[in-house]
């Protein structure tokens, strides 16, 4: 069979000219409606997120204050545990002086006698601490025999002379030295 077209072929060539051009359009209407959806849910995806951002940064505002309040108690006990070891600290050295006292004039000769005395605690000394004392005497044995109580003594270790310095005092000669040493309670 065979068949015969009596259209005239302009007429079908501009009839397919407006099929393409109606599926373009058609296309093209799918393409922009696709667009336009797809806009509109990331608009509302942001918008759901700037909303969840927001509620998130009032609950980390709300947090915040509860970390600050905690931050300032972590402070006060840091300050109260400082304070409480301080006054545990005193409280178990506090008749260190008064022994040190007695234990050191009893060692000390009748004619020298102290113009200075430091005394600094160091943690390498357990139950004492590191002296620093300037002494005036008259005579030079007065100073030797108060450093051999102290280097004789069990509660003073590694006993240093300093300098030892003299000037005369009208008839008599007056007589200045230094000595470090430690001392720890027995």
């Amino acid at each position: 069979m065979i068949k015969i077209n009596l259209i005239p072929r302009e007429a079908l060539e501009q009839e397919a000219r407006k099929q393409v051009i109606i599926l373009a359009g058609l296309g093209g209407v799918v393409v922009l409606s696709l667009a336009i959806i797809l806009l509109a849910a990331r608009i509302l995806v942001q918008k759901n997120l700037v909303s969840e951002l927001n509620s998130l940064e009032n609950e980390i505002a709300k947090y915040q204050t509860v970390v600050n309040e905690v931050k300032k108690i972590k402070e006060a006990n840091a300050a109260l545990e400082a304070k409480k070891s301080i006054i545990e600290r005193l409280m178990k050295n506090r008749l260190l002086y008064p022994k040190f006292m007695e234990e050191f004039i009893e060692l000390l000769p009748s004619s020298v006698w102290v113009t200075s005395l430091n005394t600094t605690f160091d943690t390498g000394i357990p139950n004492g601490f590191k002296m620093n004392f300037v002494c005036t005497a008259f005579d030079v044995f007065d100073v030797a025999n108060l450093i051999d109580n102290l280097e004789k003594s069990q509660k003073f270790s590694k006993v240093e002379v300093g300098t030892i310095n003299s000037s005369p005092a009208g008839e008599r000669e007056i007589i200045q030295f230094t000595i470090n040493c430690e001392y720890r309670a027995g």
